[in-house]
């Protein structure tokens, strides 16, 4: 629909609160005003027919994009405190067969439906199982950067993800580039991991990416265990392995990447290779710390996710921007990266590590994605530090209105696209259901059962 959010403030490409109206028409930003006289004399000569929003006392910001997201593991968020990463990805590849399609479709709409309140408006998901995940994301009206990931071999230890023949994968894969989907949802193939595949394998997958126009992504090196691994296995740690292999390119999208050597930070830093890191899922699998200091000024591009809920207790992208501003001044008294370049990371240049133009800011002729929240009471907000401002709101509240493709997908709180209270139902009562196998599961596991 064409909308008109009149007088409001609003958050621009350089990061500063401004006053004006925004006019959405065909899913772009058609125009800003930055007077109410300017607005005032469009609505009553241009025969503007849609709907207006009084921007009084909101402010507008461009919707987030969350890098990397595994939606239908928000039915484990919280259940697996102190857990090491190979337990937790042992149980959950084995809880896996226990969830349906169906299952999965109602948890990843729950999810996104959650992402989208929070002001997310673009996620990057990550699925072996893509039809639910794809099918959700267009219920639910969110812009979506769908990878799906085949694996011919496992060279892991603990329960295998699964795993297929190669002919088997690129008939998958060959499906799944062909699938009906909108305008708002783009396509990427990859696997697993750097151990989830053979050399041949994960060459040949990238050349079909890159045939058909669409990135290659993976995990890599998540943690000291996967790099080690993949040094057993491989004769070379992960990015290296990737590098002998020519995939360190700009159509390959590298997830995680938080135990690098410094000769692998070396390498990153200097090709155009897209990244996305997950602070706080990191952190609490105890995978590492993504250098970001080193190479926030290379030539990759950058993207922040909060990855799966099961690693990510609270799921939220601010946090993850917070804990990224934080962590690494702790690692450094002499370089800093500033909070705008975060904030960059969860807006446009995170949609960018996606392969995403024109997404992120709010400026005339980029898509309309934008989260709209209430300005706290007496706030100051034309001396307030801006993107303190916007994290703080983020952290404390849920958007009043999200536009996404020029779609009104929450209007006054309400989530348009499904009643909210019938989604809710259905995912709490799934959660419930698998909840209590998985956790018996964990305590055998514990007890060495």
């Amino acid at each position: 629909m064409d909308l008109v959010i009149k007088n409001t403030h609003f958050l621009d490409r350089t990061f500063q609160i401004r006053f004006g109206s925004i006019v959405v028409e065909k899913q772009k930003i058609k125009r800003i005003f930055y007077s109410e006289s300017e607005v005032g004399t469009f609505l009553a000569e241009s025969g503007f027919s849609g709907g207006v929003v009084d921007g009084a006392n909101l402010v507008c910001i461009p919707g987030l994009t969350n890098a990397h997201l595994h939606p239908s593991k928000d039915l484990y968020r919280g259940l697996f405190l102190g857990q090491s990463l190979p337990t937790i990805l042992s149980l959950i590849h084995q809880q896996n067969s226990q969830e349906s399609d169906e299952d999965q479709y109602w948890a990843s709409l729950y999810s996104y439906k959650r992402m989208i309140q929070m002001g997310v408006t673009t996620v990057g998901v990550f699925t072996s199982r893509y039809q639910p995940d794809l099918k959700a994301a267009e219920a639910s009206g969110i812009r979506c950067f769908i990878t799906y990931a085949v694996n011919e071999k496992w060279n892991g230890d603990g329960v295998s993800p699964q795993v297929i023949s190669d002919e088997q994968a690129f008939k998958r894969v060959e499906s799944f580039l062909a699938s009906d989907r909108s305008e708002r949802i783009s396509l990427s193939i990859g696997t697993s991991s750097e151990l989830t595949s053979s050399p041949q394998f994960m060459k040949d997958l990238y050349e079909v990416a890159k045939r058909n126009e669409v990135l290659f992504s993976l995990h890599v090196s998540e943690g000291e265990t996967q790099s080690n691994k993949c040094r057993e296995v491989h004769g070379l740690h992960s990015v290296e392995f990737l590098n002998s292999l020519n995939l360190l390119t700009e159509n390959t999208l590298l997830i995680h990447a938080s135990f690098l050597t410094p000769k692998e930070v070396e390498l990153v830093a200097n090709v155009p290779v897209r990244l996305v890191s997950c602070p706080l899922a990191n952190a609490f699998a105890q995978s590492g710390l993504f250098e970001l200091l080193k190479l926030n000024d290379g030539k990759c591009s950058i993207g922040l996710g909060t990855d799966a809920g099961m690693i990510n207790p609270q799921n939220n992208l601010m946090a993850d921007a917070l804990f990224s501003y934080f962590s690494q001044r702790v690692m450094s008294r002499e370089k800093q990266v500033d909070f705008e370049s975060i904030f960059k990371m969860i807006t446009v240049a995170g949609a960018q590590a996606l392969g995403l133009e024109r997404v992120g800011v709010i400026e005339e002729g980029w898509e309309a994605d934008i989260a709209v929240f209430s300005i706290p009471d007496h706030a100051p907000i034309d001396e307030y530090n801006p993107l303190l401002l916007i994290s703080e709101i983020l952290m404390t509240s849920l958007a009043r209105y999200v536009v996404i493709g020029g779609e009104l997908v929450i209007d006054d709180y309400e989530f348009k696209r499904m009643d909210e209270g019938f989604l809710n139902q259905k995912f709490y009562g799934i959660k419930s259901r698998l909840a209590t196998p998985l956790m018996e599961h964990l305590q055998a596991f514990e007890a060495g059962e």
